[in-house]
C-alpha cells in the first residue's frame, strides 16, 4: 500500500471532508502504472483509477469497482449493450414490484455481503442485482458498476420519473460521479444503489447494502438520501421502476 500523499497531487482528488477512508496500490498494467485507491465509507464504497505520470496522478475511471480487464477490453460489454437489438425494456408488474419488495425488506440484517467485491465494501449493485433475481427469478442486470446500471436504467426510462411514481421495490440509484471543483481541481463523489421501501415523501424507506457491515439493511429514507447524495456529494438521484427485458420477434 502507498500514501496518496506520496504523489504530487494525490490528495486533491478527494473531498478533505470526507467520512471515508482511503487506501492506495501501485499497479503495471500493459506497461503503463496505475494508482487503484479503494474507497471505504460507513454505507457506500467505491474504486478510483489513475494512471501514474511521473510523480502525479491522472484519473481514469471511478465506479463502485474497476476491473482493468473489463474496463480496457472492447470486447467486453454491459447486459443490455449486448443483447439491445434483441431485447425490448418495459416496467416490471406490480407483482414484481411487490415481490422484490418483500425480499428487501425481508432480508434485512440476514443477507451478507462478504463474498461481494472487497468482502462486501464494494457490493451495492452487486447486492441489489442478486435480491432482484432472487425475487423473481431472472437477471436484471450483470455489472457491479453505479454508471452502467444507471446507463441501461436510463435507456430503458429515459424520462425523469419522480419518487412518488415508483412502487416499492424500484431502484434509487446515485451513479459515481467526478467534478470539478474550482478551475482545475477534480474530486469524486461515490455513489450507491437502493431499494425502494414503503412510506412517502423523505419518510420513505430505502434498503441497500452497508458497506461497513458487509450486510443488507434498512439504512436510508428518501431525505436521508438526498442530504447524502445530492446535498452532501453533489451527486443526481434517479428513481426507476423495475426493469423486464423481453425478445423481439424477428
Amino acid at each position: 500500500m502507498v500514501a496518496l500523499s506520496r504523489y504530487d497531487n494525490g490528495e486533491d482528488f478527494f473531498d478533505p471532508e470526507s467520512d471515508a477512508s482511503f487506501t492506495a496500490q501501485e499497479l503495471v498494467y500493459s506497461g503503463q502504472r496505475f494508482l487503484l485507491v479503494t474507497e471505504t465509507g460507513d454505507e457506500d464504497g467505491g474504486q478510483h483509477l489513475f494512471e501514474v505520470e511521473e510523480n502525479s496522478l491522472a484519473h481514469v475511471a471511478s465506479d463502485t469497482i474497476i476491473d482493468l480487464e473489463t474496463l480496457f477490453s472492447p470486447t467486453i460489454s454491459s447486459f443490455a449493450d449486448r443483447f439491445n437489438r434483441n431485447l425490448s425494456c418495459q416496467v416490471s408488474s406490480k407483482d414484481d414490484h411487490e415481490l422484490a419488495h418483500d425480499m428487501a425488506k425481508s432480508l434485512v440484517g440476514n443477507y451478507s455481503s462478504e463474498s461481494g467485491p472487497d468482502g462486501g465494501n464494494l457490493a451495492c449493485v452487486w447486492a441489489v442485482r442478486r435480491i432482484l433475481k432472487k425475487a423473481l427469478g431472472r437477471v436484471v442486470h450483470k455489472s457491479d458498476l453505479t454508471t452502467t446500471f444507471e446507463n441501461e436504467l436510463d435507456d430503458c426510462f429515459p424520462d425523469d420519473l419522480p419518487e412518488s411514481d415508483i412502487l416499492p421495490g424500484g431502484i434509487v440509484i446515485s451513479p459515481t460521479t467526478w467534478k470539478k471543483v474550482g478551475s482545475k481541481i477534480v474530486r469524486v463523489g461515490t455513489g450507491h444503489v437502493g431499494i425502494l421501501g414503503e412510506g412517502s415523501g423523505d419518510s420513505r424507506l430505502i434498503y441497500s447494502n452497508s458497506s461497513s457491515k458487509a450486510n443488507w439493511a434498512q439504512n436510508f429514507t428518501v431525505g436521508s438520501w438526498y442530504a447524502r447524495y445530492r446535498d452532501k456529494k453533489g451527486l443526481s438521484v434517479h428513481f426507476y421502476p423495475i426493469p423486464f427485458y423481453s425478445l423481439l420477434s424477428g
